[in-house]
């Protein structure tokens, strides 16, 4: 589980430093650079939950920075908007991903189940047959005795 906690809190951290560094950082030198690492917060944070919560909490923290374009602290804004159109396109491509991965878990589980299935009737096809074995051993020395 540390490992777990680590990468939720490590995404996390990433996620306020992206916010904090896009208000900081002067925009003529670097642009949006800061904001990008919402992308990074996005894919550690998609190990752990679902995509679902990940995109409520990055629209929330998407909101958060292009508010600080009503306040003037951002001045491109517009160009904002393609690069939260680019989180928002990873969040899809962690979205195909995961039900992929669900669909493939899916299909093992079901074919694990069918030979769990097959095993358990081999079993009492098994049980079947060694009562009867033991029926037919059973005659064959009563017929012994009876020969000998």
């Amino acid at each position: 589980m540390l490992n777990k906690k680590t990468v939720m809190v490590s995404g996390v951290i990433i996620l306020l430093l992206g916010i904090v560094l896009s208000a900081v950082l002067p925009e003529a030198v670097f642009l949006h650079a800061a904001f990008q690492l919402l992308v990074v917060a996005v894919v550690l944070l998609s190990a752990y939950m679902s995509v679902k919560d990940i995109l409520i909490v990055v629209l929330i923290a998407v909101s958060v920075v292009l508010g600080m374009g009503f306040f003037e602290i951002i001045q491109q804004v517009p160009q904002l908007m393609f690069e939260t159109g680019t989180i928002i396109m990873v969040l899809l491509v962690l979205e195909f991903y995961e039900n992929g991965h669900k669909e493939e878990h899916h299909r093992v589980t079901v074919i694990s189940n069918y030979k769990k299935n097959e095993v358990d009737n081999l079993k009492v096809s098994l049980e079947a047959l060694n009562a009867e074995n033991h029926v037919i051993n059973e005659n064959i020395k009563e017929i012994r005795k009876i020969l000998g």
